[in-house]
């Protein structure tokens, strides 16, 4: 319009044009830092489930393989159908993801837990409180897998 290559200012572009515009992609709620506290979660879906025995068998693991970390673990409920296990904190996301890999070689910890009835993963501090006030596991997953499950 500008080198007069097409008719008056107030010509309609075509819908071709409109449409070869980018669309915005949705923005994630979650932001990457890998270089801030980050916290290993267990999210139990199990209803009745004893989440005090799991605390008592997350507490031996640490004893036992970071016994000179100062971790400590903490739950909460999520809604009445979940809750979740976290261990705090992690300096930073490597050293949280190596504390993933280790606790994923011990069943026995999620013993009288089906694989569908709890998922684990690391996150950052902040992320942590994003994650509680939204509640959707799926959502963080999401965030998660891209960022975290193969790095």
């Amino acid at each position: 319009y500008i080198e007069g290559v097409r008719g008056g200012a107030d010509e309609k572009l075509p819908d071709e044009k409109v449409l070869n515009i980018p669309v915005a992609i949705e923005q994630s709620l979650y932001r990457l830092n890998k270089d801030t506290v980050h916290y290993y979660v267990s999210v139990i879906g199990k209803m009745g489930f004893n989440n005090n025995a799991l605390k008592a068998k997350i507490s031996d693991f640490n004893s036992q393989f970071y016994s000179l970390e100062s971790l400590t673990i903490k739950n909460m409920m999520i809604n009445p159908l979940s809750q979740l296990v976290y261990v705090e904190k992690f300096e930073n996301a490597a050293k949280a993801k190596a504390y993933f890999e280790t606790i994923k070689q011990k069943p026995e910890i999620f013993e009288g837990l089906l694989p569908e009835e709890y998922r684990h993963f690391i996150i950052s501090a902040g992320n942590f409180n994003i994650y509680y006030k939204d509640k959707n596991i799926d959502k963080y997953l999401e965030f998660y897998n891209i960022n975290y499950a193969n790095n």
